[in-house]
């Protein structure tokens, strides 16, 4: 499993805003001995705004199994899905890997 991480600005812990606004995403791989980290992506959609975001996101991380953040879209209510898992805004990222 492929799991992609909103990141904070100081990247270590989870982003409090809406999954696709996170400037980064940790990229970590589930291995027999645990998570191990595989890359960290810019996010070039992280300023954009339109009905399109999602659908770009969504290919830019086509490659992960799941999106890992504290909210999805703007709505208040966070949402999950196969794909998707909310955890709090600001939980350090061992305790978001720990989680999964």
């Amino acid at each position: 499993m492929r799991v992609a991480i909103a990141l904070s600005n100081d990247r270590l812990h989870l982003y409090s805003g809406p999954f696709g606004h996170a400037d980064t995403f940790a990229i970590y791989v589930w291995a027999a001995d645990g998570w191990k980290h595989v890359e960290t992506r810019l996010n070039p959609y992280a300023n954009l705004h339109g009905e399109d975001k999602y659908e770009k996101i969504g290919v830019f991380l086509v490659d992960c199994d799941m999106c890992i953040g504290s909210r999805f879209g703007h709505d208040p209510v966070p949402g999950e899905n196969a794909r998707r898992r909310v955890l709090p805004a600001g939980t350090p990222l061992p305790e978001v890997l720990r989680q999964l």
